[in-house]
């Protein structure tokens, strides 16, 4: 018999069970109308990340990602040996300067809940609210092994 995974700990929990300093989250922008705008962002996110020892950098989408790595490189640091870097959307993550590793939502996972709690909305014998929790597919490539009692930087937009 298969014994099922433990469910994930909140960013919060794990934060305390590990004993580490909750991660930062910095907000950029979109960058696709103002890409100046967006270049000056990670530029400071990347600053932030060479004042505070940072080694890991989760990025929102891949297009921001793929950035981070253009202005990492014009900084004199590499990805993945000064930073480890996982974006997630793997849209894109392919043909960033550097390959990616990406997280994938499981999409047609996600469309097919989506369309049952809709249908049950619809036909509702009482009122229904349900959380729906999913697991992501990372690959492998832009980041490596990091000390895991370092903190975690987490950019995006």
């Amino acid at each position: 018999m298969r014994v099922p995974p433990p469910p994930p700990l909140s960013p919060d929990d794990a934060t305390k069970r590990f004993d580490l300093e909750p991660p930062s989250l910095d907000v950029v922008p979109k960058g696709k109308d103002d890409p100046d705008a967006l270049s000056a962002a990670l530029e400071t996110v990347l600053q932030d990340c060479r004042r505070t020892g940072t080694t890991a950098v989760i990025a929102h989408t891949d297009y921001h990602a793929a950035r981070l790595v253009e202005v990492a490189e014009s900084m004199n640091m590499a990805i993945p040996r000064d930073l480890a870097l996982i974006a997630y959307d793997d849209e894109l993550a392919d043909s960033a300067r550097v390959p990616l590793t990406a997280l994938t939502a499981p999409r047609l996972e996600v469309g097919r809940t989506a369309l049952a709690l809709l249908l049950e909305r619809l036909d509702p014998p009482g009122v229904t609210q349900r959380c729906v929790t999913s697991s992501c597919c990372p690959g492998s490539r832009s980041a490596s092994p990091v000390d895991a009692a370092r903190p975690a930087r987490v950019a995006g937009g």
